[in-house]
């Protein structure tokens, strides 16, 4: 019997401190791409550490919004 896509990587220190200090902040979009993992599993995992966004959906502040349109337009580059 073959297995399915189904494994559960397990969360590192380092992804869990990164989800801790940015849910909420930056999209969980960008948040899946940056820790490889999907979007389900971030909320998952922000669920389970009673991680809450700050900021209503689609409502952060705009200084925020340039800052993020910044790092990933610059991470892009090579």
């Amino acid at each position: 019997m073959y297995m399915t896509g189904n494994r559960k990587r397990k969360w590192t220190n380092h992804e869990i401190e990164l989800l801790c200090k940015y849910y909420g902040i930056i999209p969980v979009s960008d948040l899946a791409v940056i820790l490889n993992r999907s979007i389900n599993s971030i909320h998952y995992k922000a669920h389970q550490l009673g991680l809450k966004s700050t900021y209503p959906k689609g409502r952060l502040p705009k200084f925020i919004k340039q800052l993020q349109s910044k790092v990933f337009h610059n991470t892009n580059k090579t």
